[in-house]
């Protein structure tokens, strides 16, 4: 449209000298007339109308140097450009950020309070309203301080784990009908699951004022048995049909702590001469203790005396353990002929 308008300026520029060349032109010939010899007009003389007559000459030169046409050459431009650009850009990007938004909330949002309520640790009871009796003592007490003796502390002598099959075995031999029942343990007389097979270390006596620890006993593959159970069930005394004392007593409390216990199966205070069983990590009865630690400093002339059925403390949060003596050896507990006769 500049290139237009240039050129018709242009025009109109050399259009007018033209024009006025034009008229000097035609007032020459009016004056000099045909001929060269036309009058010469004098001031006041009368001219004729009919022969001037250049106005149409002007009026198809000038009228065409003036065309309206750069209006209709914005209104496409600017439409055309507006309205495709701004419609696809803004619809697709709002719509699929905001479903994976909600998403995310919900999730976040879900309350597990069952997680969080963790069950409380089980703790050993610290009071209990069973009674339990003594049982005099034959023969002298024991030849060491209770804690510091081999023989009644198993975890001076120590453990250490085993690689074992974890079931009743079968062992050749005799079969003692007066030996404990480990089955008896449990009210329902069951066989418990193993849950870990440990060897008992021997005692040098003399070694020290005390003795000490010696190597680990190899006669047997298991010297002591981990056994599996719910926290808080009752354990009673592994029972026996015989009997060591008048009111069907079976066994001494040879040895008590919280979570520790030494069984006697006779009246004398020695392992050395009967049964014996060592129990480990249970929750041995409050007033049992009470009543060990209470004949244990009176000098053990008389120590607790247990029956069959009566019941000795609780399982605690780990797997308890079991070991068995006959005449102070450690036995293999897993033996099924001689330990588990008639468990279930």
């Amino acid at each position: 449209m500049n290139h237009r308008t240039s050129i018709t300026h242009r025009l109109a520029r050399l259009a007018v000298p033209m024009l006025l060349a034009l008229v000097s032109a035609l007032l020459l010939m009016l004056l000099l007339g045909p001929g060269g010899d036309s009058p010469v007009l004098f001031a006041g003389d009368p001219i004729e109308g009919p022969t001037f007559t250049p106005t149409p000459s002007l009026t198809p030169t000038v009228t065409p140097t003036d065309p309206p046409t750069a209006t209709p050459t914005l209104s496409p431009t600017i439409t055309s450009t507006l309205t495709p650009t701004v419609t696809p850009t803004v619809t697709p990007t709002a719509t699929p950020t905001f479903t994976p938004t909600l998403t995310v909330a919900l999730s976040e949002t879900v309350f597990l309070p069952a997680i969080q309520r963790a069950p409380l640790a089980f703790a050993c009871p610290t009071t209990s309203d069973r009674t339990f009796a003594a049982v005099p003592v034959v023969g002298p007490p024991a030849d060491h301080p209770d804690a510091q003796h081999g023989d009644l502390n198993l975890a001076l002598r120590g453990y250490a784990p085993t690689h074992a099959d974890l079931q009743l075995v079968e062992i050749n031999g005799q079969t003692d009908a007066g030996a404990p029942r480990l089955a008896g343990l449990f009210a329902d007389g069951r066989v418990p699951i193993f849950s870990a097979g440990f060897r008992v270390h021997d005692w040098d006596w003399g070694c020290g004022e005390h003795g000490c620890r010696g190597d680990l006993l190899t006669a047997e593959t298991v010297t002591l048995l981990g056994m599996a159970g719910a926290p808080g069930e009752a354990l009673h005394i592994p029972r026996r049909a015989d009997s060591i004392y008048a009111g069907d007593f079976i066994a001494l409390v040879l040895y008590a702590e919280p979570t520790r216990l030494t069984l006697g199966y006779t009246r004398e205070d020695t392992v050395a001469h009967g049964y014996a069983v060592h129990l480990e990590d249970l929750c041995v009865d409050p007033a049992l203790v009470a009543l060990y630690r209470h004949l244990n400093q009176a000098g053990r002339g008389n120590l607790p005396g247990l029956r069959n059925g009566e019941i000795l403390g609780t399982l605690g949060p780990d797997p308890f353990k079991v070991a068995i003596r006959d005449r102070g050896s450690f036995m293999d507990p897993r033996s099924r002929k001689d330990w588990w006769q008639g468990a279930r």
